[in-house]
């Protein structure tokens, strides 16, 4: 699968692994990655670039993520903040709803997750 000319190097690692993580998808194994949140997202690219049109990327990958647990997030500040970066830029209020009750209810544990730093530069005005 190769990788698009435009990219550069750390593009091109980005690539990679965002497609080894479609392969995961396909596969309903867990997700690599320097962030979760930034791989679902990266995941979804992937999604949208190889599968035909019409094909409901977002629902499948709503399910992927419900079904490998990342949408379980009482208690997991990584999960909590990679739904709330995900529901954000796919503008999920359900999901985002209750990713940021969780977030709040973590305060304390939160900016010690290596999403926070990606997260708070999303949603940040």
């Amino acid at each position: 699968m190769p990788v698009p000319d435009y990219l550069d190097r750390q593009e091109s690692l980005q690539w990679h692994i965002a497609t080894r993580n479609l392969f995961a998808w396909l596969m309903g194994k867990p997700l690599v990655g320097e962030r979760l949140g930034q791989s679902i997202m990266r995941l979804l690219e992937q999604m949208n670039y190889y599968r035909e049109r019409g094909a409901d990327n977002l629902g499948d990958i709503l399910a992927y993520l419900t079904r490998i647990g990342y949408t379980r997030v009482a208690s997991r500040p990584d999960h909590a903040l990679a739904m709330l970066l995900f529901s954000e830029n796919m503008r999920l209020k359900d999901i985002w709803l209750s990713a940021f009750v969780h977030c709040v209810g973590m305060n304390e544990m939160i900016a010690d997750s290596p999403e926070f730093e990606v997260c708070c530069t999303c949603v940040s005005p």
